[in-house]
């Protein structure tokens, strides 16, 4: 049988590198050193001081229209090779054969009474307004064409006193001005917090809230990247009460303490050592509060580019240039270089990858991410941005679910309708499934904070990483397609019951919303104890092969398309017969899919039953042989 949903590609014509004609393909950082006489007149009028006059116009700079910027593609012309791979890659067939694409430069749009000496971002639209590409051109100190353009290379330097003054800032901005920002203001400390001193009198000690202190703390992100041989012990309790040296702390922290001085704030609340690491019911304490603690937080620090709490953050020095490099003829004579890159950045990091991590983004109001190239910041009224505004222009993370789903007065913003909350939750275990953990153990743990605070604003109980409300539909996770990531499961978990997400480690999907629900819950039993037994009682549709059309099956095996939970099925299966429960319907684009678990019978409890797969059907006639049945799932 297929591993895959069966699917209808929609074929639609696009322009391929038969339709450009086969321009010249030039390998980056070298494109146009060969070739400076092949610049068409358009493209060397763009880096001109009669271009930027053109492109401070409201008018804009008339580049050319497809046919001609094909035609000069051909001809050799690496930036017309390159403006039709953008537009080509950005807004596929939006710009017609004989419109004209016109280029502005931004700064001059955004205030027309002071026109900008020099070109910052290319905006390139065309008759219908519609911009269609973007271009961030840089150039290097002193090279001829710097006159002309603004940006230079992104020198990573997030410890100068210029780039933690922007960021208290703006700071400062959003806790007075961001109504949605309000969390993080004075609330209760968590129940540890290092004690940073100040900047005059460093000293260093932990903190213990017995007495329900109020006060502003900052709370630290990062990857732990193994052991840490400082990590708070109940042997250790009393000795860092009275004391820390700087330099029992991995670098990462160090950094941290450094940042929360600099920021202006006393206290910094860090896992590993906030946490009595050795004490499983201060583990379990602390871990139900984790909600708060990253909610109430002034601001988060995300140490982006650690990757173990050894690396630090604050003195990587990297430096950001384009990959596009193009050597253009000046009109004052010589050559100038720029270097081209278009759409936003979207940062990537260890920590990104960290399963702890998505929650403590995800909750707090305030983060300052200590990123690839600069410092940046983001807050529930103002998307991912540099701290100066110098830098790169980024792109807003897709796991980043709008803040309105944490909020009780979203009302009908997104996240407040039934729908978009069943779409937000398999987003968020979609994107949690992805994360790695140190620890397998912690699947449910690390993301129980959404998990509380969802609760709360939904009114709904969360059993086992599945809402109560909408059950039967998020019993619908399986494995498809996770095999590419090399994500495969050999055993399953009990830490949960076999039709909960969190039994399987890795990745999951959902196959999507349902149209039609054809179980039902009769009941559960459910207890505290994650090594209990947890049955849920269903009445639904039940079928097996021997029920179904078997000349169906002979003729078209497609029609039943499987996904079994683990690697090799028959770990599982054995010599038992595997049967389907059919949970609902679902459209995928235009087809229509009865979703189904596949379960087997428990060898020690007739009638109960164990899931080991998902499901689908593409006829729905096969509900014309089910049996409606009372099953017990464990």
């Amino acid at each position: 049988m297929s591993a895959s949903l069966p699917h209808r590609p929609v074929r639609t014509r696009s322009r391929s590198e038969t339709d450009l004609g086969d321009p010249p393909s030039s390998s980056k950082r070298t494109r146009g050193r060969n070739t400076i006489d092949a610049y068409c007149s358009s493209c060397l009028l763009l880096f001109s001081k009669d271009g930027l006059e053109a492109l401070n116009s409201t008018a804009g700079l008339r580049h050319s229209t497809f046919v001609r910027c094909r035609s000069q593609a051909i001809r050799g012309c690496p930036l017309c090779h390159f403006i039709l791979a953008t537009v080509k890659r950005d807004q596929e067939n939006d710009w017609s054969d004989d419109e004209t694409l016109i280029f502005h430069n931004r700064s001059s749009m955004k205030d027309t009474k002071v026109l900008p000496p020099w070109i910052d971002i290319l905006d390139g639209s065309i008759s219908s307004r519609k911009v269609v590409t973007t271009i961030y051109p840089y150039a290097m100190h002193g090279d001829p064409i710097a006159s002309l353009v603004y940006r230079r290379p992104l020198l990573r330097d997030v410890k100068s006193q210029k780039v933690f003054s922007a960021a208290v800032r703006l700071y400062n901005e959003c806790r007075k001005d961001h109504h949605r920002c309000r969390y993080g203001r004075d609330a209760l400390l968590p129940t540890r917090v290092i004690d940073v001193g100040t900047v005059e009198s460093p000293t260093l000690k932990l903190f213990i809230n017995d007495v329900e202190q109020e006060g502003m703390y900052v709370a630290l992100s990062y990857c732990w990247g193994g052991e840490q041989p400082g990590n708070l012990l109940a042997t250790t309790l009393e000795r860092m009460t009275e004391g820390i040296r700087m330099e029992e702390l991995e670098q990462t922290v160090r950094d941290a303490v450094v940042a929360t001085r600099k920021l202006g704030f006393r206290y910094l609340w860090v896992d590993a050592y906030c946490i009595i690491q050795d004490c499983a019911q201060d583990k379990a304490k602390e871990i139900g509060d984790m909600a708060l603690i990253y909610k109430n937080a002034a601001v988060m620090i995300a140490a982006g580019t650690a990757a173990r709490a050894r690396d630090g953050f604050l003195a990587t020095r990297r430096t950001y240039i384009p990959e596009e490099e193009f050597r253009i003829p000046m009109s004052s004579g010589g050559l100038g270089t720029v270097y081209l890159r278009t759409g936003t950045h979207m940062p990537r990091h260890a920590i990104d990858t960290r399963g702890w991590v998505l929650q403590e983004y995800m909750l707090s109001s305030r983060i300052l991410f200590f990123s690839e190239y600069e410092l940046l910041w983001q807050c529930r009224e103002t998307e991912l941005r540099g701290v100066t505004g110098e830098g790169l222009e980024y792109l807003q993370p897709l796991e980043s679910l709008p803040w309105l789903a944490f909020n009780d007065e979203a009302g009908s913003n997104f996240g407040g309708q039934e729908e978009e909350k069943r779409y937000i939750w398999m987003t968020v275990v979609e994107q949690y499934s992805r994360r790695l953990l140190s620890d397998p153990g912690d699947r449910l743990d690390a993301l129980k904070g959404i998990t509380l605070e969802l609760q709360s604003l939904w009114r709904d109980t969360n059993t086992f990483g599945l809402w109560r409300k909408w059950f039967i539909e998020q019993l619908t996770w399986s494995k498809k397609d996770c095999e590419k990531d090399g994500n495969t499961e050999g055993v399953r978990s009990a830490r949960a019951p076999s039709w909960s997400w969190a039994s399987l480690n890795g990745r999951i999907r959902y196959t999507g919303l349902f149209t039609t629900e054809y179980a039902e819950v009769r009941g559960m039993t459910l207890l505290e104890e994650r090594t209990s037994p947890h049955n849920v009682i269903l009445s639904c549709p039940i079928i097996t092969l021997d029920d179904m059309d078997q000349s169906r099956l002979d003729e078209d095996e497609e029609w039943i398309t499987e996904y079994p939970d683990l690697a090799d099925i028959s770990l599982e299966i054995g010599d038992r017969e595997t049967e389907y429960l059919i949970l609902g319907k679902t459209m995928l684009g235009d087809l229509e899919l009865l979703i189904a678990l596949m379960v087997v019978e428990d060898d020690a409890c007739g009638g109960v039953y164990r899931r080991v797969g998902l499901a689908t059907f593409t006829d729905e006639a096969i509900l014309n042989s089910a049996k409606d049945k009372v099953v017990t799932l464990k």
